[in-house]
Order: C-alpha cells, then sequence, then structure tokens
C-alpha cells in the first residue's frame, strides 16, 4: 500500500467515525428534547456554536495525533557513524547494480525509516509476474551481502517484492 492510499484509507476512516458518532448524538440530542424532530428552532446559536466548537477540538486533537504519529520517520540516511553518514543513494546505487542483470527484476528502490533508536532501509523490489522466487531469494541475499561489505554491517535491510503495475503489464519471463 502506498502512502496516499493509507491516507485515503484513513480519512475515509474518520469520516465514517464521525458520521457514526454525528447520528447517536443527534438521536440523543431529540431524545432529550433539544431538538425538535422536524429541526426546529429549539436550537439555538449557543448550543450550535458549543457544539460545533467541541467538534472542531475533536477534529484538531485528532489531526495533531496523525501528524505526531507520522513526523520524523523518514530519513535520508541509511546509517550513521559518528560524523559519518551513509545515504540511501549509496544503498540504492549497489542494490541496482546487483540487479542489473536480473531479468526478473524491473525496479529498485530504498527508503530509510527510524525504528526507535535504529534505522531499517526498506528495499522495495519490483519484479515481473511469475518471477521464479528461488532465484530471486538467492539475489536477495546476494545483495544484502554485498551491502554489508561494501558500507557495514550496522545497515538493516528489510525487502519488499511487489508485482505492481508494472509488473503486472511487462511480459512474463518464460522458462523452458
Amino acid at each position: 500500500m502506498s502512502t496516499s492510499s493509507r491516507l485515503l484509507n484513513r480519512a475515509v476512516l474518520f469520516f465514517a467515525g464521525a458520521a457514526l458518532l454525528a447520528i447517536p448524538a443527534a438521536l440523543w440530542a431529540a431524545h432529550i428534547g433539544r431538538i425538535d424532530p422536524s429541526l426546529g428552532t429549539s436550537w439555538t446559536k449557543g448550543n450550535a456554536a458549543a457544539v460545533g466548537s467541541a467538534v472542531a477540538a475533536v477534529i484538531a486533537v485528532l489531526a495533531v495525533l496523525f501528524a505526531l504519529t507520522r513526523a520524523g520517520r523518514h530519513t535520508r540516511d541509511a546509517a550513521r557513524r559518528g560524523s559519518d553518514v551513509v545515504s540511501t543513494r549509496a544503498v540504492e546505487s549497489v542494490v541496482r547494480s546487483e540487479f542489473g542483470e536480473e531479468p526478473d527484476v524491473l525496479s529498485a528502490a530504498v527508503q530509510a525509516r527510524r525504528l526507535g533508536a535504529r534505522t531499517v532501509c526498506r528495499v522495495e523490489v519490483q519484479v515481473r509476474r511469475r518471477a521464479q522466487l528461488a532465484g530471486l531469494t538467492a539475489d536477495l541475499s546476494r545483495v544484502e551481502e554485498r551491502v554489508h561489505l561494501l558500507l557495514g554491517d550496522d545497515i538493516q535491510l528489510y525487502f519488499h517484492l511487489s508485482v505492481g503495475v508494472r509488473g503486472s503489464l511487462a511480459r512474463a519471463r518464460t522458462v523452458h
């Protein structure tokens, strides 16, 4: 799932939750006599302002919590050794050079994320449909060894294999 679809999912869940909270609140207000069943005039401007302020406060708190949970995770540094920094571009160039000859691999990209005090590199590998997984796992092990040999053992990698749109449109490699 990409970042944009994750954000879209959260927005849809937020509005569904807001609707599920608004319906019982309106029914409760109608039950205690604050609102006429036909949405008459007993709802005063003061009550509407209070309810609007409460809803705005809840939305603001949720927005702040959402921003705090998403902030500060992505980084461009794959590893730090004192004042030396290994960039994700260095890791990406090693990964791409290792996958350069592999016909089942269409593309590879590297993103670094902070998890607590550690930095973990996510290597997203887009493969052809019906790619040979036995060969790919050997290639992934070779890539990990090469990254550790060239850039150091403190770089932690995890691999994400996906087919994606490009992989599903590319011709499958046939092996006889």
